[in-house]
């Protein structure tokens, strides 16, 4: 598990380079406030693009996405969940399956 304080812009580097160095299959993010949705939308696509699984899942949640379900789509991430049960079992479920939700 990695957790970061950083600035937001140095996030995606911390991300990009755990997921180029070693095999990661899910990512979450929470957020309490997007105000760049088109900048997480790129950094998401820079850290899939450096991992090492092709497969890699990207799980977003927080204020920031219950209040507006669309922005999951609209920042490329795999899915949502309320609380981090709900995150863990549905996670889990398509870790099971083998493959990327779609």
């Amino acid at each position: 598990i990695l957790t970061t304080k950083q600035k937001p812009e140095n996030a995606e580097k911390d991300l990009a380079a755990l997921v180029r160095m070693q095999w990661v299959d899910v990512i979450g993010l929470s957020a309490s406030r997007l105000n760049e949705p088109e900048r997480l939308a790129r950094d998401l696509r820079a850290v899939r693009k450096a991992s090492l699984n092709p497969g890699l899942m990207i799980l977003v949640g927080g204020q920031a996405f219950t209040e507006n379900p669309d922005r999951v789509a609209a920042v490329g991430a795999d899915a949502t969940a309320s609380d981090g049960r709900a995150a863990v079992s549905a996670m889990s479920a398509r870790l099971n399956q083998g493959r990327r939700p779609a």
